[in-house]
């Protein structure tokens, strides 16, 4: 079978429901959990029949074991990684694509990623293990973009803006600036979430897909660029949005929105944490994005060191070997 056929048929099979989606996320939280079917159906919420049919399906794939419990084939999990988020090519080469229009993001460790820049328009995804520095990085794209000219959409659902500008100013940026001028605009996705009124000209419950697209939809008409890649998008996160609604609306939302933003010539970056959900997850969301900016940690006995590739990257030469950097706290991602 075609290696792409059969991985879209495993990630059909794996996330064809909510309840596979959560089976899977309690699994993936606590890989050495044995439970019943009765204790999985009471850990997750759901009927005991939903759950027995779901694990019969996780179960044909060989991720899921029975014996008086269930519990994770970690084996087989990690064969199945290897299909589902390893799709774009080798790990230790350099992938070759003709050029497109594109533009440096200014940051040095990811324009050494990118040798001919980033594609405009695009939607890609930064994919980043907790305590890497993928939020930081977000705040060294949106700084740079505004020194150089560019608009900036930041939909923020996981700090609020005040916050956020106050990140952005640490590492350098005259934040401030930007934003009385409308270079820099938020929607605030954070006050509505946690119930507080937000002080933003635009804000939304970012659970309420329908409202928050045509808030969006809107904004893009207000803020459609002179040229292609005039605005960028910074979308954090898309962690917050799929840990607090079902899996396929929001998957949905993404792809719709993604699409709107690359008809208006948008760049967008979008925010998702590599460890908090199963890899059919991230896999399905990597499918939506046309590039990927993966970050890692690995703990060591002298200390923490860090790690970035581009395993995807649409149109564009790019580096797909991890790749060593340091994470500053005065100046961010540095070489």
């Amino acid at each position: 079978m075609d290696p792409g056929r059969e991985r879209r048929e495993l990630l059909g099979r794996l996330i064809s429901s909510q309840v596979h989606v959560e089976l899977l996320t309690a699994f993936h939280s606590n890989p050495s959990l044995m439970e019943s079917l009765e204790g999985l159906a009471n850990k997750i919420g759901r009927s005991r029949e939903e759950v027995e049919k779901a694990l019969e399906d996780l179960k044909d794939v060989g991720l899921i074991e029975e014996h008086r419990y269930y519990r994770l084939n970690m084996g087989r999990d990690k064969e199945l990684q290897g299909i589902l988020v390893e799709p774009y090519g080798g790990l230790d080469e350099q992938v070759e694509a003709a050029p497109r229009v594109s533009f440096n993001s200014g940051v040095e460790v990811l324009d050494g990623l990118l040798p001919d820049g980033i594609p405009i328009p695009s939607s890609i995804l930064i994919l980043s293990d907790p305590m890497a520095g993928g939020e930081v990085l977000g705040f060294q794209i949106v700084g740079e973009a505004l020194r150089n000219g560019r608009r900036v959409l930041y939909l923020t659902a996981d700090r609020s803006p005040r916050e956020v500008k106050r990140f952005v100013k640490h590492l350098g940026y005259d934040v401030d600036f930007y934003h009385q001028g409308r270079r820099l605009i938020f929607l605030d996705c954070y006050s509505p979430r946690i119930g507080l009124e937000s002080g933003e000209e635009y804000s939304e419950d970012p659970f309420n897909f329908p409202n928050l697209s045509m808030t969006l939809a809107g904004l893009i008409r207000d803020l459609k660029a002179d040229q292609s890649g005039d605005l960028l998008v910074m979308i954090h996160s898309l962690t917050t949005i799929l840990e607090g609604s079902e899996l396929r609306p929001a998957l949905e939302f993404y792809r719709n929105i993604s699409g709107k933003l690359e008809s208006a010539g948008a760049v967008t970056f979008t925010h998702l944490n590599r460890a908090a959900f199963p890899a059919a997850v991230i896999a399905a969301v990597e499918d939506v994005a046309d590039g990927v900016i993966e970050l890692k940690i690995e703990e060591t006995v002298e200390g923490i060191n860090y790690y970035a590739r581009i395993p995807k990257m649409i149109f564009i030469r790019h580096e797909t070997r991890w790749t060593p950097y340091r994470l500053d706290v005065e100046k961010g991602l540095i070489p």
